[in-house]
């Protein structure tokens, strides 16, 4: 072999081994998602005590939609059954709300008992209205928290699948 073809095969060696940043650019999107999943978690244990409880009940409603052909992974998923997901943790959160006041007015017999001069001053008279069912702004942010929750676990599943 002369000087000429030993110059050119090292330099196909050296050409053939190429940076690490080169082989494997994305090397820091993994962390970059761990970092933007750590920061979602701070934001949300910001969220007030009602969003809070919502956004459980939400994720354990996509837990159990999270399998392969699931809805929640439809490539455009259906806005009625969407829909009728948000209804469904919206009477979850209704029937929590009445076994908590049953729980509150079973704790203050001692509260009712001072109070019963006022009743019978007001014994003719109907009570007051029982609120609403489930109040309009509470089921949009309901519906807020559920697309979003959906949203981020599609995000999640492409990622994976481009990784894996």
């Amino acid at each position: 072999m002369d000087f000429n073809q030993r110059d050119y095969f090292f330099q196909m060696q050296q050409m053939r081994q190429m940076p690490y940043s080169w082989m494997y650019p994305y090397q820091d999107l993994y962390m970059s998602e761990m970092e933007t999943e750590r920061d979602l978690q701070y934001l949300q244990q910001m969220y007030p005590a009602d969003a809070k409880r919502m956004q459980k009940k939400v994720e354990e409603a996509c837990d159990r939609l999270d399998y392969e052909g699931s809805m929640m992974y439809d490539e455009y998923p259906d806005r009625v059954s969407m829909l009728l997901m948000c209804d469904r943790i919206a009477e979850e959160l209704r029937r929590e709300d009445a076994e908590k006041q049953a729980l509150d007015e079973a704790r203050a017999p001692e509260e009712e008992m001072a109070e019963e001069p006022m009743q019978a001053m007001h014994a003719g008279r109907p009570g007051p209205p029982p609120p609403p069912p489930f109040d309009p702004g509470r089921r949009s942010l309901l519906e807020v928290l559920l697309y979003n929750e959906m949203y981020k676990r599609r995000c999640r599943r492409r990622q994976c699948r481009r990784f894996w």
